[in-house]
């Protein structure tokens, strides 16, 4: 008879009989199996408690991986005891924990507001009061401007191409499709239809009157009666001397809050062969400085607007306020930001806040186009007015 694998005790001391004697009996077992000579009986008899020794043999060394995992109380207290004085360690669960299928994080465009959009806008340069500021022409002539804070850079200014001292306070925008200036002044009515002639522009947008709130924002550059031709002053002569230019007002068309004229540009000493110039003002008279005009009214302008620019399409426009860049800014942003969502583009939001970022460029801008938040809102409104339409 084999002998049998000893007795299992409760208690702690037979925890070494439990989980080791069971593989050491087995592995006695297989040395009396595997050696000596045997008959052919107990050679079955062998063979038969081989197939049991095998299970058995599994058997003891699944119990002996689980006594691995056993501790006594004694070791169990000492161990907190050595815990208790050590950093805390994360213990592993004892429940099962259900985790969810993985789910692919797919990042969105943060949304912002219009206010968000124009806050983070940048206004522009600070005006250094040094002769290698970006201004160096606008501070050379200071008394030709109508603000001493709003001065076109000399990177994008309006150069004549006849007079390279030649200076008048505007600036070449958005590639060049917009001109965009002050009113002129007393000083340089002659300049700035100098300007008209040498841009080559299609028309003249005026977005002001010629005084608001007491305070002076404009003055008239142009004849008062249908066929009356008057003779402006130029700052400065041509090469050939000449500094005067004839502008004629040929015909007015005069509406509720909308001003339309067609003018001629005449006698430029030579320089036009005897040929005329002729240019449409669109005169908006109901804008108030730093407010904002209807949405609908604006729309309606730059679809008039837009309408003459069919004709001249490699004309650029020559828009201005009184500073050139509050309501002039939001009128250029909300037509060109129209434009391009036609052509195919991003959200209008998106283009107006693209718009506005180029127009403020530090070379090839005008500092503070769009100036108020009311005016940014006013081009947005305008944007989805137009795309619309």
């Amino acid at each position: 008879m084999m002998p049998l694998p000893p007795r299992v005790n409760a208690s702690d001391d037979c925890l070494h009989t439990v989980f080791v004697a069971p593989q050491a009996w087995c592995n006695r077992q297989w040395q009396i199996l595997l050696g000596g000579e045997a008959g052919c009986m107990e050679l079955v008899f062998r063979i038969a408690t081989v197939a049991l020794l095998i299970i058995a043999t599994a058997g003891a060394a699944l119990l002996s991986s689980m006594g691995n995992c056993v501790i006594s109380d004694s070791e169990q207290a000492e161990g907190e005891r050595v815990s208790s004085q050590q950093s805390p360690v994360l213990q592993r669960p004892t429940t099962s924990v259900v985790v969810p299928p993985l789910q692919l994080a797919i990042a969105k465009p943060v949304q912002t507001t219009l206010e968000q959009d124009f806050n983070a806008l940048s206004y522009g340069p600070a005006i250094p009061n040094k002769p290698e500021a970006p201004y160096k022409a606008a501070l050379e002539n200071m008394k030709l401007n109508r603000y001493q804070d709003i001065l076109p850079y000399d990177s994008n200014r309006f150069a004549s191409k006849f007079d390279e001292k030649f200076y008048f306070n505007a600036s070449w925008i958005l590639g060049g499709r917009f001109l965009v200036s002050h009113a002129p002044i007393k000083e340089t009515l002659g300049d700035f239809w100098r300007v008209a002639f040498e841009s080559n522009c299609s028309a003249v947008v005026m977005l002001t009157n010629f005084e608001e709130n007491g305070a002076p924002k404009s003055d008239q550059y142009w004849p008062s009666k249908e066929g009356e031709e008057t003779r402006y002053e130029m700052s400065s002569a041509l090469p050939d001397g000449e500094k005067s230019i004839s502008v004629r007002m040929e015909s007015e068309m005069q509406a509720e809050v909308l001003n339309g004229r067609e003018i001629w540009i005449r006698e430029f000493n030579g320089t036009m062969q005897g040929k005329k110039y002729e240019v449409t003002q669109f005169h908006l008279v109901n804008w108030p400085d730093f407010g904002v005009v209807e949405t609908d009214v604006l729309a309606t302008l730059i679809s008039m607007v837009n309408g003459l620019q069919k004709k001249h399409q490699k004309r650029p426009l020559l828009v201005h306020c009184s500073a050139g860049i509050g309501r002039s800014g939001a009128f250029i942003a909300s037509m060109e930001a129209a434009s391009r969502y036609k052509r195919g583009g991003a959200s209008t939001q998106q283009l107006l806040k693209e718009v506005v970022t180029e127009m403020r460029d530090n070379v090839n801008g005008r500092d503070g186009m769009v100036a108020r938040q009311e005016q940014y809102q006013l081009a947005f409104d305008t944007i989805n007015l137009l795309v619309k339409a």
